[in-house]
């Protein structure tokens, strides 16, 4: 019987929630890269690693290095969340700009919108954000991608959809 290990990181929850419910459709288990060990990914035939983008970065892909030289043995697939709506808007940029994507060897890179959501965010994204709305507000005329912002400050949003979750789910049972 496979093994299937989701390894996530995630920082305020959404892409901890898509880890959760992948590992409970594929009948696997779920770990954040923080708690994972050489051990956990040895165990496992198929790993699903699973990072939140900020700014554009993944922050797990360096967190990955360390289970670098055991990677190669593995079936490896690879899921980002975002604030982006879609995966063709997203993916682009996102390969793009997290080079390390490419050394290795997913069998699928997915997407996942995330949330938004300024009252749970760290006190310095917080800050950092009203500070910018302020001074969009004041702004005229604003850019659409300054009116998404605002409206999202504005407005917190919960994107995620597991329904978006069943290709990838689909193509690792096949």
């Amino acid at each position: 019987m496979k093994h299937t290990l989701i390894v996530y990181s995630s920082k305020y929850g959404a892409t901890e929630s898509y880890a959760k419910h992948l590992a409970s459709a594929l009948h696997g288990k779920y770990l954040s890269i923080k708690d994972v060990k050489k051990e956990d990914i040895k165990n496992a035939d198929t790993l699903i690693f699973g990072g939140s983008v900020y700014i554009g970065k993944l922050s797990i892909l360096k967190k990955m290095a360390r289970f670098k030289s055991i990677l190669s043995e593995k079936t490896l697939y690879f899921f980002a969340v975002g604030l982006m709506d879609s995966e063709e808007q997203a993916l682009p940029t996102i390969m793009k700009s997290n080079p390390l994507l490419s050394e290795y060897n997913f069998k699928k890179v997915s997407y996942f919108p995330g949330i938004f959501d300024i009252n749970k965010m760290n006190g310095f994204h917080r800050f950092m954000l009203t500070m910018i709305s302020k001074m969009l507000i004041k702004k005229d005329p604003l850019t659409e991608d300054e009116k998404a912002l605002l409206d999202a400050v504005q407005h917190p949003k919960d994107k995620r959809d597991f329904a978006l979750t069943e290709s990838l789910i689909h193509q690792i049972e096949e």
